[in-house]
């Protein structure tokens, strides 16, 4: 009984506000993509473009906005709340799977299912990071594959009307 009550304060101690609507997340964190953050770094592509054609935007910094569970971005609200949504074959083609330093990560998953983002980072994917030395990957490449972004900032926004 002493350990779940510790385990309970020190989870209410632990827990993350969720912030107000179209405030920047600044947490400080600089994944690979560090260089996406400077003025004019990044551009602005649409997730249905990044989706359709990743090989283009490979490698390159971008800011693209959609849907956020767990850790994926996904093109509809809807898609988010599909079982399994992040690695279901149903939904390829649909999401981009994302990585970042562990508290920027968090801060995300903190977000309520669903929540409209804006994202900046660098654009990879899943074949890339899997080389004849790589036993195991975890996060969203371990579970599909597909493109991905090196997340390096985050901001809630509005979805488009």
């Amino acid at each position: 009984m002493k350990a779940l009550a510790t385990g309970l304060i020190l989870s209410a101690l632990l827990a993350v506000p969720v912030k107000a609507q179209d405030e920047v997340y600044d947490t400080g964190v600089r994944p690979t993509g560090d260089e996406c953050l400077k003025p004019g770094a990044s551009e602005a592509v649409d997730l249905p473009q990044l989706l359709k054609d990743p090989a283009v935007h490979k490698g390159r910094c971008v800011i693209v906005e959609g849907y956020f569970h767990v850790w994926a971005l996904f093109l509809s609200e809807g898609d988010t709340k599909i079982k399994y949504a992040a690695s279901a074959k149903a939904l390829q083609g649909r999401r981009l799977g994302l990585y970042g330093r562990d508290n920027l990560m968090d801060g995300l998953r903190g977000l309520p299912r669903g929540r409209y983002v804006r994202l900046t980072g660098k654009v990879w994917d899943c074949e890339s990071m899997r080389t004849p030395d790589t036993i195991l990957l975890f996060g969203y490449c371990h579970y599909t594959s597909g493109p991905t972004l090196s997340v390096v900032a985050y901001e809630t926004a509005q979805p488009p009307r």
